[in-house]
């Protein structure tokens, strides 16, 4: 159900005020539940490479998106002996191209169900066999309130909306101040991921030669609404001579 309020609802108003309302009925609706899991039937030889592992980085998306590939950088940047210690735990079915990019780093991605709650008791399972895993959940936080109900201290590193959930060992993050922060009364840590700009060496177009151009650059999803469409007719109707563009995750048109 959480998944499906956050595809037809949560998604129509991407702000922080948004993420926060919805997040702090999440927190009502959950309260004070805590979940134990029985424990799965893991193989001998998976206990034994669990052992080895001490960082669990929990995704929802098998496509190299923004914040996917700030925490590929980061790991790549890091000591091979750290790397050889993380595992990618994929809460969907993984592509070819997906594994294949990790494993240029030696980096196992792991995908043991498409049921969330099973998702959940492995990882539950995986914490009983190494107490000592470091569990991040990256980014989407959909499901992560019930994920901290099953999970033993579970981090949240988002680099976009920073939403009071209940329960989360380290909140992880970024809004520009180069420091440690408080946001709606949650205390979160400061991380810098590491960015690379294609094309700094491109001049900029002066203003005069782009006067007449305006335009949007978003997800696919977020300009396809009637209003949006609408407000731009209304703008190009008005005012001949002006040209509209817009980039989007996969492509780019005027």
């Amino acid at each position: 159900m959480e998944i499906e309020l956050f595809a037809s609802f949560l998604l129509n108003g991407e702000n922080e005020e948004h993420y926060a309302k919805y997040f702090r009925a999440m927190n009502t609706a959950f309260g004070d539940l805590k979940i134990e899991s029985p424990q799965i039937d893991l193989s001998i030889q998976m206990g034994e490479e669990l052992k080895k592992i001490d960082y669990i980085f929990v995704l929802h998306s098998s496509y190299m998106l923004a914040h996917t590939t700030l925490l590929y950088d980061s790991i790549a940047n890091s000591p091979l002996d750290i790397r050889k210690k993380v595992l990618i735990f994929l809460l969907s079915d993984p592509t070819p191209e997906f594994v294949n990019k990790w494993s240029e780093l030696g980096i196992t991605v792991t995908n043991p169900s498409q049921d969330f709650i099973t998702c959940m008791q492995v990882l539950q399972n995986f914490q009983i066999i190494n107490p000592g895993l470091k569990t991040t959940w990256m980014c989407t936080p959909v499901g992560l309130r019930l994920a901290s109900a099953m999970l033993d201290k579970v981090n949240w590193w988002s680099v976009k909306f920073h939403s009071p959930i209940d329960n989360i060992n380290k909140y992880i993050g970024d809004i520009g101040t180069g420091e440690d922060f408080d946001f709606l009364g949650k205390p979160w840590k400061y991380f810098k991921a590491p960015l690379k700009l294609e094309n700094e060496d491109i001049p900029q177009v002066n203003f005069t030669a782009r006067r007449d151009s305006f335009g949007t650059f978003t997800r696919d999803e977020l300009i396809d609404q009637k209003d949006h469409w609408k407000n731009i007719e209304i703008i190009l109707k008005s005012s001949p001579g002006l040209e509209y563009h817009y980039a989007s995750q996969n492509y780019s048109s005027s």
